[in-house]
């Protein structure tokens, strides 16, 4: 089915968050996204394994190829970095971190060695992390690239994997140079794990961010050392995945209008606080789409995403109160020509929003 599984009043048991409607009574193109059905059908976009669209708080579009279905689970890659963020925020507002500025050694007893042999590394933060200014070279591409020049695939052969990370030997001193290091959430991981003495951190993100948003059915991957992966270790469905976006679309509300996150915590996380490159700013692991690349490709009304990598992606346009989820599996390094980025601008055309050329 292209467009909502049904119109009723009847939600099924899977899916209480969001009224279904059909895309043209929120002002999108039915025959534009039959279309866009059809050709993901055809392998235009390589292989997509889910599309699901929320429109002004409604479910509009929900299908699934290759065999998939609702309840199936996708590795989301480095999207996993959404539920970092998340989680950082709401140990802030419990107070277990007082705030981005502190040093994160302060929670890594473990690494005390490490520190003292270069005591540069204490003067890393929360916000260096999140700002990608750490001060350790890092290349985290893993497709298409030699085993020996990715330093995701080195550290994934390792048994503990905060150790491997910061262990690197420091490039320059921290704030000042821009490395892209998402694998910096593996830190941030252990450094919760640290914190949290009554509860492991797993149950903490239960508690406190899937079960408020209805997120029941995931899988956790691990490091050998029992570290949870927050870089790239969580499953999700593809609705799951998109309660992340809505709730951040919702700035931290969820449907029902429950808070789940401090509102302020998810606008300073999608702003752009690092210039990139020319497409791209990043905010706390988001990526933010420049004007430069607005007017080109998609718009000038804001959109932040979150990138799997293979093309596990999450769109998310507050201006268009929209939130659009493309379950790829495309083998590419190319951030800014890709197959699922392709399918959110064909969302936006179906809109009005952009033209259909760029």
């Amino acid at each position: 089915m292209a467009t909502s599984c049904f119109v009723s009043d009847e939600l099924p048991p899977d899916q209480k968050a969001w009224e279904y409607t059909f895309p043209s009574q929120v002002g999108l193109d039915n025959q534009q996204l039959t279309v866009l059905d059809e050709l993901i059908k055809g392998q235009n976009y390589g292989q997509i394994d889910g599309l699901v669209i929320i429109k002004d708080d409604q479910l509009v579009f929900e299908n699934y190829y290759n065999g998939d279905n609702r309840q199936t689970l996708h590795q989301l890659g480095r999207s996993t970095c959404a539920v970092a963020v998340l989680t950082l925020g709401k140990l802030i507002e419990d107070g277990y971190i007082s705030d981005l500025d502190v040093p994160i050694f302060n929670f890594l007893p473990e690494y005390q060695t490490i520190f003292d042999a270069e005591p540069d590394k204490k003067a890393i933060t929360f916000r260096h992390i999140l700002n990608n200014r750490m001060g350790i070279p890092w290349n985290e591409y893993t497709v298409n690239v030699e085993a020996s020049t990715s330093h995701v695939l080195q550290m994934k052969l390792e048994s503990d994997w905060a150790r491997h990370i910061i262990s690197r030997k420091l490039e320059a001193p921290p704030g000042l140079r821009l490395v892209l290091n998402s694998g910096s959430a593996i830190l941030l991981s252990k450094v919760f794990s640290n914190i949290l003495q009554d509860q492991t951190l797993e149950e903490y993100i239960k508690t406190n961010l899937f079960d408020p948003i209805g997120i029941s059915s995931y899988e956790w991957a691990y490091d050998p050392s029992g570290t949870l992966d927050l870089f790239s270790g969580l499953s999700l469905s593809v609705l799951d995945f998109t309660r992340i976006g809505y709730l951040m679309q919702q700035e931290g509300r969820w449907s029902d209008r429950r808070r789940v996150i401090n509102r302020d915590w998810v606008l300073d996380a999608t702003l752009p606080s690092v210039d990139f490159i020319n497409s791209f700013n990043f905010g706390y692991y988001w990526w933010v789409f420049t004007d430069d690349f607005a007017d080109f490709y998609l718009s000038r009304n804001q959109t932040y995403m979150m990138n799997g990598f293979i093309g596990q992606n999450l769109y998310v346009s507050p201006d268009n109160n929209l939130v659009v989820c493309v379950m790829g599996e495309n083998y590419f390094n190319d951030l800014i020509y890709s197959p699922s980025l392709e399918i959110y601008r064909q969302t936006l055309i179906a809109l009005n929003a952009v033209p259909d050329t760029p």
